[in-house]
């Protein structure tokens, strides 16, 4: 499985770890028990943890039942959105003459996803700035990531393609995030 300090170069070069990625091949269930579960898990934790501390001052009228509804919520959110982009990722691949390889494609969107999950450990401090720059600095990681990852997983050549592919998958993806972050805002819009 790939390690979190490859991750960097991953997002400038085709080559970098996406080659042993590719010759590694982890398995689905490696991926969802060792990448999937537990990253995917941050973000609702976060959400908790963000209206223990910050919620209670801002929103005192939402129970912490609602909070903790949403971020369950958030939670199956994020996994089914993950089956979706890797089914975008997989059909737009196709397109542009890459492989249709739903492995490949789930790996591509794992390792995309990777970004934004970290990005979620932001809600541990207060600043209002770095809550709204680090996760736009995780989107932009993303559609780098998906970019080389299309283009060393999913064989899609030529590299305006692969970034075309990035765009479509990454405007996707930032409409399920936005779906992701009103579920997330659900108890204050309720209250």
């Amino acid at each position: 499985m790939m390690k979190f300090l490859h991750l960097p170069p991953m997002m400038w070069s085709s080559s970098a770890a996406w080659d042993e990625i590719a010759r590694a091949r982890p398995s689905t269930v490696s991926m969802i028990f060792g990448l999937i579960l537990p990253l995917s898990a941050l973000p609702p934790r976060m959400l908790i943890h963000a209206a223990d501390h910050i919620g209670v001052h801002y929103f005192p009228d939402v129970s912490a039942d609602s909070w903790r509804l949403a971020a369950l919520l958030f939670f199956v959110a994020e996994l089914v959105s993950l089956l979706l982009i890797t089914w975008l990722i997989r059909e737009v691949s196709k397109t542009r003459k890459g492989s249709a390889d739903i492995h490949d494609a789930f790996t591509v969107a794992v390792v995309a996803a990777l970004p934004l999950w970290l990005s979620s450990l932001v809600l541990l401090q207060h600043g209002i700035v770095p809550v709204i720059a680090i996760p736009l600095l995780a989107l932009a990681a993303s559609v780098a990531l998906i970019r080389y990852g299309v283009e060393n997983l999913l064989h899609v050549r030529e590299p305006i393609d692969a970034f075309e592919l990035a765009v479509i998958v990454t405007n996707s993806g930032v409409f399920a995030w936005v779906v992701l972050v009103g579920i997330a805002l659900a108890p204050v819009l309720a209250a």
